[in-house]
């Protein structure tokens, strides 16, 4: 996959994975990304990694949604929530996703491709 860049306007936005924040991915999903967010495909059962924190990806799509779009109800504690202040260039490049802005910037590498609960155990492959 080549270089892909979008921006978003500043704002408050849930990152991780948007099963764990939405009630639907549905319309999310059809259109890839919008005016309030993003999402990339990444395998299901995978886990990305910053240097702040790690995220599991259950629904197989990872990203940045505007808080406006969720229901916190639905937060489930998976992923976080981050503020930026100006607007945020989100790019995929070469296995890692980079979400900067004038004042931030976060770094996500894809450190296992999928993962499976195995008697209450995870393990990784």
């Amino acid at each position: 996959m080549n270089t892909i860049n979008y921006e978003l306007p500043a704002g408050r936005y849930f990152v991780g994975d948007p099963s764990y924040f939405l009630n639907d991915l549905t319309p999310f999903i059809s259109e890839g990304h919008g005016a309030d967010f993003i999402l990339w495909p990444v395998n299901k059962n995978s886990l990305l990694e910053s240097l702040q924190s790690s995220y599991s990806i259950q629904s197989g799509y990872f990203g940045l949604v505007s808080v406006n779009l969720g229901d916190m109800r639905n937060y489930t504690g998976d992923g976080t929530f981050h503020e930026f202040k100006s607007p945020v260039k989100c790019i995929y490049q070469k296995g890692f996703y980079e979400l900067k802005s004038t004042s931030d910037s976060i770094t996500f590498e894809n450190v296992e491709e999928s993962c499976s609960v195995y008697d209450g155990y995870d393990s990784f492959g």
